[in-house]
């Protein structure tokens, strides 16, 4: 009985969960329609050869099928997509640990393409919405991830509309409540730091990093229903 009531305590107890930059790098997968409309997924396999080739296959991922299901819009029809398949994992699992949750996600939401050098290589696999830049440990960018050395860094950028969806009816289907939000770096931190803001403006030019720089970045957060 003490145990059962410990885990009914720690279960309830208000958690905070908070992710800076953390997204962009998390796996992902590429998703496409195929024939008849059914949907693929990218693996890679290793030829005889040695050399490593991307396919789709039919989709059998149990969590890539209940994000599509849950979020149909992030299939696209006319081309492969990225979806943050981990992302959306760790979403769907702290919701229904913790049903006292806040969370704050924070993370770009949009990249610019890569500066590649021209190697004469064509591209190893196929484009798809949302590709990341990929950069090895000497500050090369690459257009695939098959063309990259093994240790690179790779930034995705994060669709939060499609994430906040996600987040939204992940909560609604277990029955909990929550408010999602999503919104601009900037007008995250005029609403919760404004102090802040001004202590870093500039008197003479009225510039603040906290607003003016990385205006690519969005903010994803969940704020528990009030008890």
């Amino acid at each position: 009985t003490e145990i059962l009531r410990n885990r009914h305590r720690i279960y309830d107890t208000p958690t905070v969960v908070l992710a800076m930059e953390v997204l962009d790098n998390l796996p992902h997968d590429k998703v496409r329609t195929g024939s008849r409309k059914q949907l693929q997924q990218a693996e890679i396999y290793k030829r005889g050869n040695g050399i490593e080739e991307e396919l789709f296959m039919p989709m059998d991922d149990p969590l890539l099928a209940r994000i599509i299901q849950t979020v149909p819009s992030y299939v696209n029809h006319k081309h492969p997509t990225w979806i943050p398949s981990v992302a959306c994992g760790i979403i769907e699992h702290v919701i229904r640990q913790r049903p006292n949750l806040g969370l704050a996600f924070a993370d770009f939401d949009w990249l610019p393409a890569p500066d590649l050098i021209d190697t004469g290589n064509s591209r190893r696999t196929t484009w798809g919405h949302g590709e990341p830049i990929i950069t090895d440990m000497e500050g090369v960018d690459y257009e695939c991830y098959l063309h990259a050395p093994p240790h690179c860094d790779i930034l995705f950028p994060t669709d939060f509309d499609k994430l906040g969806s996600f987040a939204k009816r992940s909560i609604e289907s277990m029955k909990r409540e929550g408010h999602v939000q999503v919104e601009k770096q900037g007008d995250f931190l005029q609403r919760y730091g404004s102090v802040h803001v001004q202590q870093t403006k500039s008197w003479l030019t009225g510039h603040t990093p906290l607003l003016h720089d990385f205006i690519n970045c969005s903010v994803l957060t969940i704020t528990p229903a009030p008890t």
